[in-house]
């Protein structure tokens, strides 16, 4: 399975990634994990709260690029 990781911030905006996103986790092969800089919900432009899978500090830039 590849793991994709997706950045997240306050104030991103979602309508340019929900499709996206959407669309690979309905795939077998392919898992979304949201990353942010820190462990605490993001809110999107349009309001969206969201809970980060991960920090950037906790993905091993060998092992997931």
């Amino acid at each position: 399975m590849k793991e994709i990781l997706c950045f997240i911030y306050d104030g991103f905006a979602d309508f340019e990634i929900v499709l996206t996103c959407s669309f690979l986790n309905g795939e077998d092969n392919y898992k979304v994990t949201y990353i942010a800089y820190e462990e605490t919900p993001v809110y999107s432009l349009g309001g969206l709260k969201i809970n980060p899978d991960k920090t950037i500090l906790e993905i091993d830039v060998v092992t997931n690029v």
